[in-house]
């Protein structure tokens, strides 16, 4: 792997780590019933998670070059 992969790879892995901290502040939100700050943790997640999946796209198709 490349080095410009193994750093793409490393700020995708981040950013699971991100979101995994989000689902766990999601989750006290809830329990606190603070549906304005668990409206704004799950759009942040969404965000997290359609990145994720355009960086991971991208490496696919580099990868099949």
């Amino acid at each position: 792997m490349t080095l410009r992969m193994e750093r793409v790879s490393r700020i995708v892995g981040a950013w699971n780590d991100q979101l995994q901290l989000l689902e766990g502040s999601a989750v006290e939100h809830f329990r606190a019933q603070d549906l304005e700050k668990i409206g704004r943790l799950v759009e942040e997640k969404r965000t997290l998670e359609r990145r994720i999946e355009r960086v991971q796209a991208f490496i696919e198709a580099w990868r099949s070059e």
